[in-house]
């Protein structure tokens, strides 16, 4: 931290001779002198702390590209950052940057995290907007070149109750086997381009199961009397430029019993 700055009246200061990529935080406090006899001056709580990066200055490598996988279970964004192109000079990792509102368009870049440099993958926790929310990358070249921005992403979180797979239904088929069905989410996100069945057997979880546009799966190899549950959820392909797939939570768990031999 720097020595505090005290300015009169005025509501607008400029801090100057700064680098480039330089992060520079800042709170206010207001110093009143309320009308009493006695000389008191009153200061104010600090303000929340607001943080903004200086800009690098521009070139030194191609604009990076990147693809993503958001979980709406765990409320998780999976990030892959391609492999950076063209450098001229030493690269120095890449930054990512988010936002969300009501207008992203207004919204403010927000730097996440600086990757270290042979980082090409990064997940972003706690991703539940009820707003729209952006994010984008930049490459660093050292010492103070960046890159422009990746072409943003931009999506939207949909309602749970919508966008998970609908009516799944267990029966058991016989002795050995359990059928599981269900219908498709009554808003999915672009194209449906798959689901995947998590099942356990007696409350041991078993692999999962991945099919493309099949909404029947039958587990075989079952145990008569043997207790079997699934729940289902979607992935989607929003149509958007980038490379995204939006996997819906899951759908409400079911259960069932195999037949037992008569």
């Amino acid at each position: 931290w720097q020595a505090p700055l005290h300015v009169p009246s005025t509501r607008v200061y400029d801090f100057i001779k700064l680098k480039p990529g330089q992060t520079i935080s800042a709170s206010v406090c207001a110093r009143n002198e309320p009308d009493v006899a006695v000389k008191f001056e009153y200061v104010g709580a600090l303000s929340p702390v607001e943080t903004v990066s200086t800009p690098l200055l521009h070139g030194g490598m191609k604009k990076p590209t990147f693809e993503a996988k958001y979980y709406a279970e765990e409320q998780e964004l999976h990030l892959l950052i391609h492999e950076p192109e063209n450098v001229d000079g030493e690269f120095g990792g890449i930054e990512i940057f988010t936002k969300s509102g009501t207008n992203l368009e207004e919204a403010e870049w927000r730097s996440s995290v600086v990757l270290q440099q042979s980082e090409r993958s990064y997940v972003i926790e706690n991703v539940n907007p009820s707003t729209a929310y952006a994010v984008t990358v930049q490459g660093h070249v050292l010492p103070d070149r960046g890159s422009e921005m990746a072409d943003p992403l931009e999506f939207e979180i949909l309602p749970r109750e919508s966008s998970v797979p609908r009516n799944v239904v267990l029966k058991a088929v016989d002795p050995f086997t359990v059928r599981v069905a269900w219908d498709p989410p009554a808003q999915p996100y672009g194209s449906i381009i798959g689901y995947t069945i998590e099942w356990s057997v007696d409350n041991a979880w078993k692999k999962s199961v991945h099919l493309v546009l099949s909404r029947v799966h039958f587990f075989s190899r079952l145990e008569p009397g043997q207790t079997v549950s699934a729940l289902v959820c979607a992935h989607n392909r929003p149509n958007v430029s980038t490379k995204f797939e939006y996997i819906s939570a899951f759908s409400p768990i079911q259960t069932v019993s195999t037949l037992r031999l008569e």
